[in-house]
């Protein structure tokens, strides 16, 4: 169906990767799959880092937008 990675915009997102979540107290969530439900755009899982392992799912475009996420090379 797909591989473990996409490639948007020259920005790559691969399971494992770690984003951040901007906002008043920032989040920490993992990239848990990408998922492909086409003709729908592609959506990611994420799973939050820390004590509430909240599940949510949000488009990749969403993801990548840096207003709202920021990939992290680490934490």
């Amino acid at each position: 169906m797909f591989g473990k990675m996409k490639k948007t915009s020259a920005v790559m997102v691969s399971e494992g990767d770690i984003f951040e979540k901007k906002d008043k107290v920032p989040s920490y969530f993992v990239v848990d799959k990408l998922l492909n439900f086409a003709p729908a755009p592609v959506h990611v899982r994420l799973i939050e880092k820390g004590g509430n392992n909240r599940l949510v799912t949000v488009a990749l475009a969403t993801l990548l937008d840096e207003k709202h996420w920021v990939l992290k090379k680490d934490i």
